[in-house]
């Protein structure tokens, strides 16, 4: 993390991906913990250079339709961890297309979010509300 901060230097924006389990909890705790370490540097990264031009985000995208995602086989899937999921997050919500993210970075690498730092944004469809 610290040579990607040295990295931000270079920069006017940064926006950091992970999945919606670092912000809302739900996974196994080595899996939630990891992608709420990528919220926690965005925010101290963001609030490290507050008040200056540069700006660091993350988007928690949920699932997204990938070739990975369109070869899986539902029968192979865990089915109590499938359970544990629709705990947390509508499965009959359409999941994402990689447009649908790219989009949300464009905005955020755009002059229209000069004013946004230290967000974490969901791209989700409402899935997880």
């Amino acid at each position: 993390m610290f040579l990607d901060c040295q990295e931000i230097l270079k920069t006017t924006y940064t926006v950091c991906l992970t999945k919606p389990a670092g912000k809302f909890g739900c996974g196994g705790a080595a899996y939630v913990s990891s992608k709420a370490a990528v919220i926690g540097a965005t925010k101290h990264t963001a609030l490290r250079f507050a008040g200056t031009q540069i700006r660091c985000n993350v988007i928690c995208p949920s699932t997204i339709v990938t070739p990975m995602v369109k070869q899986t086989d539902p029968s192979t899937l865990d089915r109590d961890m499938m359970m544990q999921m629709a705990k947390h997050a509508d499965l009959k919500v359409q999941p994402c297309m990689p447009e649908d993210v790219a989009n949300v970075l464009l905005f955020l690498a755009s002059d229209e979010s000069r004013s946004i730092t230290g967000q974490t944004i969901v791209c989700d469809f409402g899935s997880t509300l």
